[in-house]
């Protein structure tokens, strides 16, 4: 198991929105990831893990869980 954290940054447009826009048009918000993930060898070469991870971003919070298999050369 392993911790993930990391800073994401989103532009977009948010077209019907109702709030501070900026002049373009366009929204920018700043974030934060946070989560956990992991990882399990089955072979020498192949492995797979699944990783969880929540995006605070204001007024947009999300969740993501990714699953994979890994090939090692």
């Amino acid at each position: 198991f392993y911790p993930i954290g990391g800073v994401s940054l989103s532009i977009w447009d948010p077209k019907g929105h109702k709030g501070p826009i900026r002049k373009d048009g366009k929204d920018t918000r700043l974030g934060v990831n946070i989560g956990l993930g992991g990882e399990f060898r089955i072979m020498d070469e192949l492995s797979v893990g699944v990783d969880f991870k929540y995006n605070l971003v204001k007024d947009y919070d999300q969740a993501l869980v990714a699953a994979r298999v890994a090939y090692h050369f």
